[in-house]
């Protein structure tokens, strides 16, 4: 049997309380994805909950559209942000915003004077979360520029959420319920709206106490034509075009680095696209580690797949060319119990894959997700396992995988401890 590698990320010992964000050597980052105040639940007892765990870092989606409801419009003509006229979408571009860097520190700093993005932006969600947890010893590691959760359209009395299509294009989908309605500013407006985003939150999340250092950027692009045409997590034909991919995980990519030189990130490619290493090369360059996402029991719950994971981990190390390879996703859903799915095998399945994938070299597993959800999905969908991905029962009681992975975090530590 391989011997698991060096676990969990300590804390840094300075005085700001800094959290320790990046493996080093051995070190292997362990986390749990989670939905901030999910279910009703209170943060401070999520929080107790990634402790008692014992993972060193906690993924959370931080939707583009929490931060900026509604699109700060750019005006070429006044050359002010704000609302735009009717049927006018923006004419924000790359080139404008690397012209006037400026305006990275503004959008990251609404508050302060002179700012043109004043009123428009509001981080006060993200700034108490990102604050909670570091100042509990978890590093944040927030999923940034999810085209699903767009701001609305700036023109003033839209609520259609923006999209890269073209001009006053519009499409709609429905998600768990939700009808969601989008409409196109623009493939290069998007794009550098997508770039000042990401810019902006670098910047403002750069430094003690309060610091990112690992941003996950987008979410599965090279499974984004499976968000369009079977999950409806995305509408419109961009998300088809992979050159149009490449180009948003560049802008991604770039803006982090504009906002923070320090700051890393990657994107979780699906490995279940049959061309996965095929895009694993092809995004590689616009990623700081090779960040993998796995669910191999998604449609049924036998045989459980953890292997899959594990040969994924191997093929990624063997391509990553010095990177580290980082599972960003994975997870088994402990229901419907009606199909098969249920506690025991989701424990298999966490003690398994964690074994597994470390074993073949990865530096960070990330499993999805802290709580189940109650979300109105039909029995009969492909999407039914969704509520049941949790760690957390509905009700706030833990399951078998909890105690599994918490095991499996404190296994690994003192196999370390032990090493010569």
């Amino acid at each position: 049997m391989l011997l698991l590698p060096a676990c969990l990320l300590a804390l840094a010992a300075s005085a700001g309380n800094a959290v320790a964000q990046e493996p080093a050597g051995n070190e292997i980052m362990f986390g749990v994805v989670f939905t901030p105040e999910v279910n009703g639940r209170k943060l401070a007892s999520q929080v107790q909950d990634l402790k008692e765990l014992g993972v060193s870092c906690a993924k959370f989606w931080l939707d583009w559209n929490q931060v900026e409801p509604k699109l700060a419009a750019f005006d070429s003509v006044s050359g002010k942000f704000g609302k735009a006229p009717d049927g006018k979408g923006s004419d924000l571009s790359l080139e404008f915003l690397r012209d006037h860097p400026q305006l990275v520190e503004e959008y990251a700093f609404p508050e302060r004077p002179g700012s043109n993005f004043h009123g428009l932006l509001d981080w006060s969600l993200p700034d108490r979360l990102v604050k909670e947890l570091n100042a509990a010893g978890i590093a944040p590691l927030p999923l940034i520029g999810d085209g699903a959760a767009t701001p609305a359209w700036p023109e003033p009395a839209s609520q259609d959420r923006v999209s890269p299509e073209p001009l006053g294009r519009r499409c709609s989908t429905k998600v768990a319920g939700e009808t969601r309605y989008y409409r196109g500013i623009g493939r290069e407006p998007y794009l550098a709206h997508v770039y000042l985003m990401a810019a902006g939150m670098a910047r403002r999340y750069a430094k003690d106490p309060d610091r990112i250092l690992w941003w996950n950027t987008e979410n599965e692009l090279n499974w984004a034509y499976i968000h369009t045409t079977v999950a409806g997590w995305r509408c419109g034909k961009e998300w088809s075009d992979r050159q149009f991919l490449a180009e948003l995980l560049a802008a991604l990519y770039q803006g982090i680095k504009a906002g923070n030189p320090e700051a890393r990130s990657a994107m979780n490619l699906n490995i279940h696209d049959p061309k996965w290493v095929l895009d694993l090369k092809n995004f590689a360059p616009e990623m700081d580690g090779i960040g993998l996402g796995a669910y191999p029991n998604y449609l049924f719950a036998w045989p459980v797949l953890d292997g899959l994971l594990n040969s994924a981990v191997g093929k990624a190390v063997r391509r990553s060319q010095g990177k580290p390879v980082l599972v960003l996703e994975t997870g088994y859903p402990a229901g419907p119990k009606f199909m098969g799915w249920n506690e025991n095998l989701q424990a298999r399945y966490v003690r398994d894959s964690v074994r597994g994938a470390v074993g073949q070299g990865a530096k960070a597993y990330i499993y999805f997700k802290l709580d189940d959800t109650d979300l109105a999905i039909s029995a009969a969908s492909l999407q039914r396992v969704e509520n049941h991905w949790g760690l957390v029962r509905l009700d706030g009681s833990r399951k078998p995988a909890f105690q599994a992975y918490q095991k499996a975090i404190a296994d690994c530590r003192q196999r370390n401890d032990s090493a010569p």
